[in-house]
């Protein structure tokens, strides 16, 4: 003890302080958050886990006592996944059963299901029309378009792609395919719902 804090060592090096605030450092003799490690070289590491086969791990970020709380951890619902949960009540310290969101030990990404069987997977019960997936271009005029991408590698295939119109008040869906790498335009369908091939304005053709 001294200083106001509190140390800890081993063969006669400090490892641990808890400073004046009640900070607690690891590795740093001035903590400045909470909890504080820092290592002299490499890569700081943390590990949690449960040696029981059936057993897995989380972190709790607790807000305040109104509003439900954030879980992360692995293999607590599902073997092999990094999991996200909330707490199943306001302030509550219990996981869900369900993760809000994981990714399974092949890598794929579930949002409101436990078992993804796409790189990407979206689940929710429907009972109203609704938006499950929304792409939005916060700022792009007239004639910009903002796009969803097919690409083998480096290489772009196909475009679906949505473009401004009518002074950002109107939209026009558009369809890109590519013959030797560079998507091009092949169809389009306006804002006035006219599907127009070959051309992008009605009366013309490309």
């Amino acid at each position: 003890h001294n200083g106001d804090s509190l140390r800890f060592a081993t063969a006669n090096s400090e490892r641990l302080r808890i400073d004046s605030s009640g900070n607690v450092g690891i590795g740093t003799s001035s903590p400045s958050v909470n909890l504080d490690i820092v290592v002299a070289s490499g890569t700081a590491k943390q590990k949690l886990g449960s040696s029981s086969v059936s057993g897995g791990s989380y972190t709790n970020y607790h807000g305040a006592s109104g509003t439900k709380t954030w879980f992360v951890g692995s293999n607590y619902n599902v073997g092999g996944a990094l999991e996200f949960w909330q707490s199943t009540t306001n302030g509550g310290t219990t996981p869900g059963s369900t993760p809000a969101m994981l990714i399974d030990s092949s890598g794929q990404v579930g949002i409101g299901t436990s078992s993804p069987d796409t790189l990407l997977t979206l689940s929710k019960a429907v009972t109203t029309s609704e938006h499950l997936l929304s792409l939005n271009g916060t700022s792009f005029g007239d004639g910009e378009t903002i796009y969803q991408t097919f690409k083998r590698g480096s290489v772009h295939l196909a475009k679906i792609g949505v473009e401004a119109a009518g002074a950002g008040q109107a939209g026009e869906l558009v369809f890109e395919t590519a013959s030797s790498g560079t998507a091009v335009e092949r169809l389009r369908i306006d804002s006035s719902g006219r599907l127009l091939v070959g051309t992008t304005t009605e009366g013309n053709s490309n």
